[in-house]
């Protein structure tokens, strides 16, 4: 179980998380939406331990992760593996030695980076990269493949990692609609498939009602929202979004909380 209670992060004067909290069962597979600036990168980046947060606390199964240092920060990154809308992938570097990246935190930099890579490492970064139906890319440089392409080698190397959560923060903004769609597709394949809990940062709603059975919505760095997809009505979106300052009623709002108080 993932444990969020009361974050808090402040860059100077910029209150980009204001007390938010939520905890997240195993196995789940949640969306967060909100405008561009509402946090939703750096709740991701937080969990991640990329970002400290000012206050607040982060657990995973019962023990805090914000004040791990060393192999043992590492040691979580790795159990809590982040994709990016950027791909974040090597051009030069041919698809399987991308892949086999995540397992750096067991290789080590000096072997990763020498291309020492065991038999077994390779054959499970082959493995990975049929699961997404792109084994066939393993020997081509990251730069001649398509967005969705990159972005599906770059969910094979978070597997490589054996990951307990997977982290995608906006991971189809740079695709097209048909790209976007496989992406989010694979995605939810190995939530159901392989029980990692995935959380999602996203702009098009349409797509956290396809893919996701839980939403969570940030409004200026506080959850406004915390429930299902179907209860995304019109009315509560507006709020999230900002285009009205007045809450939903009780009645409509399920689990909106007002942030004006």
């Amino acid at each position: 179980m993932l444990d969020i209670q009361n974050l808090e992060k402040r860059f100077g004067d910029v209150v980009a998380l204001n007390g938010v909290s939520a905890t997240i069962e195993p196995g789940e597979r949640v969306g967060i939406i909100g405008l561009s600036g509402a946090g939703k990168s750096t709740l991701l980046r937080s969990i991640n331990c990329l970002e400290t947060p000012t206050s607040g606390d982060i657990a995973f199964e019962g023990s805090s992760v914000l004040d791990l240092k060393g192999q043992a920060l590492n040691a979580w990154r790795a159990r809590c593996a982040m994709i990016f809308q950027q791909f974040q992938l090597v051009p030069r570097l041919d698809v399987i030695t991308n892949v086999l990246a995540g397992g750096l935190h067991r290789s080590g930099f000096v072997s990763s980076m020498l291309k020492h890579f065991s038999a077994d490492e390779r054959a499970q970064a082959v493995i990975e990269l049929d699961r997404l139906g792109i084994a066939d890319t393993a020997f081509k440089r990251a730069s001649q493949l398509s967005g969705g392409q990159q972005q599906r080698v770059a969910i094979a190397r978070a597997m490589l990692q054996s990951p307990d959560i997977l982290l995608a923060d906006e991971p189809v903004a740079s695709l097209d609609p048909v790209n976007s769609e496989s992406v989010m597709s694979t995605l939810a394949q190995i939530n159901e498939e392989r029980g990692i809990t995935v959380i999602i940062n996203l702009h098009s709603i349409a797509l956290v009602r396809s893919y996701c059975r839980r939403v969570i919505g940030l409004r200026a760095g506080r959850v406004v929202f915390d429930g299902q997809a179907d209860d995304l009505d019109e009315d509560t979106l507006a709020y999230i979004y900002g285009r009205t300052e007045t809450a939903p009623s009780a009645a409509q709002q399920h689990t909106v909380e007002a942030i004006a108080s």
